[in-house]
């Protein structure tokens, strides 16, 4: 009896300290958006066509690239013995998502690049014996810019917000500038996209005008629409990029095979990029429709062009505006059902393609509660389906401040704001 008492006592004790030793010897909380980006993202709102462009705005020097982000840099303890090695992964074990840095002879800090935003990942620094230190790099932020010194404007398509509650997926799609042609990009920059981003499609939307176009930087084979067992390349030698061409069978057409071919790679598990020469108007214009399919909501369609005018300068709403005009027209109770009937009708692509394309590219919906009552917490979408499964008792609301579901009782509220963040709240 006694015995047994003392082990009621002991293993609280016990469970104590394993945490405590268990905790990271350090915690690096880093923006990744630049503060260029930062300022326009958390000051600027768009929603109506009548809204002026903001980008000039903060579009200014210094920095001389403002189109790269910021990374996490983490120090490096002294007493090193040989060759330094970072390792971080999304999981404690560091077996999931995991990379390894070799960190310079000396160097007294390192810096990691091309994390994904709103996520925590575990670190840890080892010599040629030891384990030096471990630590967690908690990201913020929404925009996911890609480090790629050698080339330019390019980042993630994920982060955006959706009209009815959901987020589009970092890590799928990829948009930017030529990596060959006027701007080549040297082997480490390469080696980004394929080993770190699991790029295997590339859609190259240059014409025969420009250096470069016809060739795949990495070394993918062209496709013919059939075997996509291997990484494959597709240039559509020119896309539409101004108003006039929305209704020219052409341009339709290398927009229908632009997006079966994102379609094709998705079901063969790879990840693409997508580019013209500057990562502008070609891809810009692909980039909206692509982004009306999946319902995001205006504000985020007109930013994600915008954002190139921290590389490129004019890339402004009022040039990207043509094409909402252009779709509201076309029939369908919200926007999103408007680009979904432009790309059935128009683009003559299938409903089944669209729907698998919305399923890998979305997260679900903040409404849902998952009933199982399990949730990832670094995921704000399925953190809000735990935290409201947990309490039984929630309202949820989205974005904009809508209430988008309810569990039945009064009290808790959670709610996810434009960071990605998310409070529970007691009202």
């Amino acid at each position: 009896m006694i015995l047994q008492e003392n082990m009621r006592l002991t293993l609280p004790l016990l469970l104590f300290s394993l945490a405590a030793y268990s905790q990271p010897d350090t915690v690096i909380t880093v923006n990744l958006e630049n503060e260029a980006v930062r300022r326009y993202m958390s000051e600027v709102t768009y929603t109506s066509l009548e809204d002026t462009s903001k980008v000039n705005d903060f579009n200014v020097a210094p920095p001389r690239r403002r189109d790269l982000p910021n990374g996490a840099v983490v120090p490096i303890p002294a007493g090193a013995n040989g060759a330094v090695t970072l390792v971080y992964a999304d999981s404690a074990d560091y077996v999931t998502g995991a990379h390894t840095i070799a960190v310079e002879n000396g160097a007294k800090e390192v810096t990691v690049y091309n994390l994904i935003p709103q996520r925590k990942y575990y670190y840890k620094i080892e010599d040629e014996t030891n384990v030096l230190t471990r630590g967690e790099i908690h990201t913020e932020g929404q925009v996911r810019m890609i480090y790629v010194p050698s080339t330019n404007n390019v980042r993630d398509l994920g982060g955006w917000r959706t009209t009815d509650g959901r987020m589009v997926k970092y890590g799928k799609l990829f948009r930017g500038a030529e990596l060959n042609g006027q701007h080549d990009a040297d082997s480490t920059d390469i080696a980004v996209f394929t080993d770190l981003l699991g790029v295997g499609g590339e859609i190259d939307m240059r014409n025969s005008r420009n250096p470069g176009a016809g060739t795949s930087v990495f070394g993918f084979k062209v496709s013919t629409y059939g075997n996509l067992d291997e990484p494959t390349y597709y240039c559509t030698w020119d896309s539409g990029m101004i108003p006039q061409n929305l209704p020219v069978y052409n341009w339709r057409y290398r927009w229908r095979r632009e997006f079966e071919f994102i379609v094709n790679n998705f079901q063969h598990g790879r990840n693409v990029f997508f580019h013209c020469t500057w990562g502008g108007d070609r891809t810009g214009y692909l980039a909206l429709l692509l982004e009306g399919l999946l319902g995001v909501e205006y504000d985020g369609m007109i930013k994600d062009y915008e954002l190139t005018s921290f590389y490129a300068p004019g890339r402004v709403k009022e040039k990207i505006d043509s094409v909402i005009i252009y779709i509201q027209d076309i029939e369908g109770e919200t926007l999103r059902d408007k680009f979904n009937k432009f790309f059935v009708d128009s683009l003559k692509t299938t409903q089944d393609k669209i729907d698998y394309f919305r399923t890998v590219m979305l997260t679900d919906t903040i409404a849902s509660i998952d009933d199982s009552g399990e949730g990832d917490d670094e995921n704000p979408i399925t953190a809000i389906r735990h935290y409201a499964k947990a309490a039984r008792k929630a309202t949820l609301y989205g974005i904009s401040g809508q209430q988008v579901g309810r569990t039945g009782r009064k009290g808790l509220v959670i709610e996810i704001d434009s960071d990605g963040k998310v409070r529970k709240i007691v009202r």
